[in-house]
């Protein structure tokens, strides 16, 4: 008797264990270990946007298409031009926050009178490139020198 009853004891004992073992691996795999992205927000391509970058004559300006979303942002397009090996971005922060402190190393040397603006389709912008947002077919161009008139009034 004391046996059948050790034997319930251990098949219950692994049961819950197997069923543990189970339940835990599903949710891994449903919550995606809690990883997150780095990367922009391009959940389906809807266009391109045409990004230029002019180096103020330091170094050669790149011109390239990238995708876009529904709501994808200025800084979200410089960003995927990195992801994609088009140039190098040193940044930080996201949404208002989001700074652009250098694009292929240049901006890291300045001795604070350049810094780095954005045209959005010709025009100056005066909202920050992580809240702008972009559509097929804009322009986007980010230009390296000393603050625009414009953003000083």
């Amino acid at each position: 008797m004391g046996y059948t009853l050790l034997r319930i004891h251990i098949l219950q004992s692994i049961f819950f264990l197997r069923l543990s073992f189970s339940l835990g691996l599903v949710a891994i795999l449903c919550c995606g270990c809690g990883q997150t992205s780095s990367q922009p927000r391009f959940a389906r391509h809807i266009g391109t946007v045409d990004l230029s970058v002019d180096f103020g004559g330091v170094a050669p300006n790149i011109d390239v298409q990238i995708p876009c979303s529904e709501d994808s942002t200025v800084f979200d397009v410089l960003t995927q031009a990195g992801l994609n090996g088009d140039l190098k971005l040193r940044s930080s922060g996201r949404g208002e926050t989001a700074f652009v402190g250098s694009i292929d190393g240049v901006g890291d040397q300045s001795g604070g009178d350049k810094y780095w603006t954005y045209l959005l389709n010709g025009q100056l912008a005066k909202t920050g490139s992580g809240v702008t947002e972009v559509a097929p077919g804009d322009q986007v161009r980010w230009q390296y020198g000393p603050t625009p008139k414009e953003l000083m009034q």
